[in-house]
């Protein structure tokens, strides 16, 4: 059973397959399905996601260019040649 328990966690914390669904994928007994999945929810309440190994989100500002205006791409300073332009 404890193979069968990484398996659901494995299951639920790489693929966010919901603790019950992962249970029934790995086995087909009915109580061992509850025991499982109640196993996984009650790891998952007493995980704490501040842990250093939880995958944190990339803050916006480590991506922000100096003097942009706040831009998604960089602005290009050309002379516009707008007299060439069309026929």
């Amino acid at each position: 059973m404890h193979d069968k328990a990484k398996e659901v966690s494995f299951l639920v914390d790489n693929f966010d397959i919901p603790a019950v669904k992962a249970a029934e994928v790995v086995s087909n007994d009915e109580a061992e399905i509850a025991e499982l999945s109640a196993r996984q929810l009650k790891n998952e309440r007493e995980r704490d996601p501040f842990v250093p190994e939880s995958k944190v989100p990339v803050s916006p500002e480590e991506h922000a260019i100096k003097d942009n205006g706040g831009l998604q791409k960089t602005v290009l300073h050309k002379s516009n040649k707008a007299g060439n332009a069309g026929p």
